[in-house]
């Protein structure tokens, strides 16, 4: 196939290419990334646990009512330290189907509008639109009238 002067470097010229290039795997973390532990924010909402691994953004930072994901581990929350992992009591909310009822006002239902205004004020658009169309009917029929008793005036 060869000539016999070409020399075994050409050959490895001639060979075929080498597989696709391989990729190292990415490095391994050496730090563990830290878990913000779900909380009760300042307005009584639960916020989810989440998880700090984005990029560089390994640490759990902020208050004990407000938790980010920072790269800074001197600003690492120190979360054992925080209170607020149970709901306040200021914001626990009686069941929707729960009825209160004071002593002072035992005619007063949550669950019942507080005025019944809406009801005449329908009333009271339809009684107008039916005076209106009475008034409408009757105007109509007095032209008519004047003009059927009148003399018109047609040549023959």
């Amino acid at each position: 196939m060869f000539p016999k002067n070409v020399t075994s470097a050409a050959a490895g010229a001639l060979a075929p290419p080498l597989r696709a290039a391989q990729v190292a795997p990415p490095p391994h973390r050496l730090v563990d990334v830290d878990v913000c532990h779900g909380y009760y924010d300042v307005m009584g909402q639960l916020d989810n646990t989440f998880n700090c691994s984005k990029d560089s953004f390994i640490y759990c930072c902020g208050s004990c009512h407000y938790r980010f994901c920072c790269p800074d581990p001197t600003r690492r929350l120190e979360q054992s330290s925080c209170t607020n992992y149970d709901s306040p009591d200021w914001a626990k909310t009686p069941p929707p189907n729960a009825i209160l009822l004071d002593d002072d006002e035992p005619e007063l239902d949550p669950l019942q509008p507080l005025s019944h205004n809406t009801g005449f004020v329908i009333g009271g658009v339809i009684v107008f639109m039916v005076a209106v169309a009475v008034g409408i009917k009757i105007m109509f029929n007095k032209v008519s009238q004047q003009a059927n008793n009148g003399e018109i005036n047609m040549p023959r």
